[in-house]
């Protein structure tokens, strides 16, 4: 082989680089510019969802809610009001709650509840976790006066997931609720 031959080779080999590893993703992607610049993630969309799920769309919805109130009442010794909910995850991957908060009405007052303890959310499963909060004075300690599906107010939660956390406020977990 001449020496200018492999001259022009040498030069052509950077050049056949770049457009392979151009051309190959996107031909892998069926040639879809979104597919290739934003790769499949659960935790990533194109449009306004930036979780699905949260906000009720997608497949979450058809699965049920991610949230739900399962009863609610006083604590043995009456001293404190609870609230036990479910979480669900359909994430396929665990989600860590790390803090969860909302205040609900008790009789003419408002008691603010806060998780009694951080949970994790395995893959696609759910956990039924309590929220706690001071008794107000002047609440009957005998029989609870909380609904069975109190209003929720004040929603914060904490989550995370993969080095990730996020912090939910009022708007999106209402979207959750069922």
């Amino acid at each position: 082989m001449r020496e200018s031959t492999l001259q022009r080779i040498i030069t052509v080999i950077p050049v056949l680089i770049i457009l392979v590893s151009v051309i190959l993703p996107f031909s892998a992607h069926g040639w879809d510019v979104m597919g290739t610049v934003l790769p499949v993630n659960p935790f990533l969309s194109a449009g306004p969802g930036l979780l699905p799920g949260i906000g009720g769309g997608g497949e979450a919805a058809r699965q049920g809610s991610m949230i739900s109130i399962q009863r609610s009442g006083l604590s043995e010794d009456g001293s404190r009001v609870f609230l036990d909910v479910m979480l669900r995850n359909p994430m396929p991957m665990q989600v860590d709650v790390k803090d969860f908060s909302a205040s609900i009405p008790a009789g003419s007052a408002v008691v603010n509840l806060a998780l009694v303890q951080p949970v994790s959310i395995p893959s696609g499963g759910s956990v039924i976790c309590r929220l706690e909060g001071p008794r107000p004075q002047g609440l009957p300690s005998r029989i609870s006066p909380l609904p069975s599906n109190p209003e929720l107010s004040n929603l914060k939660m904490t989550i995370s997931s993969g080095g990730i956390e996020i912090a939910l406020d009022q708007d999106a977990i209402r979207g959750m609720l069922s």
